[in-house]
């Protein structure tokens, strides 16, 4: 069952308020929102797309300081337990948008930045 996110969303509002601004708070916070994906959910099983490589992410942005711009994210469908679909996941605010293409590959999809 996915975990409703409001409340961390709203969180993360306050930090950017509070911290000057959404570009001044990327410096030390992202966010990743996976719609579908259940909380605490292991191996990108369900309905929604699970960070592939999240923690090697956060390693680099704290050992080398290269925070990410995007997490290749992937799906794993039951049963088998084989990947079925990648793309990039962006740090909230920001979307990937469909441009064309096979779906299930992560160069169909583009990043949608939004700062207001």
């Amino acid at each position: 069952m996915p975990f409703p996110p409001q409340g961390t969303v709203e969180f993360h509002e306050r930090v950017v308020q509070a911290m000057g601004g959404r570009l001044a708070t990327l410096e030390f916070l992202r966010f990743f929102l996976l719609p579908g994906h259940g909380h605490a959910g292991l191996g990108g099983y369900g309905p929604g797309i699970a960070l592939a490589d999240g923690m090697p992410a956060l390693m680099r942005w704290v050992v080398a300081g290269l925070a990410p711009d995007s997490i290749l994210a992937s799906h794993v469908r039951d049963g088998d337990g084989l990947v079925d679909l990648r793309r990039p996941a962006l740090p909230y605010p920001a979307v990937t948008r469909y441009i064309g293409g096979d779906p299930s590959i992560p160069s169909s999809w583009d990043a949608e930045w939004t700062f207001g």
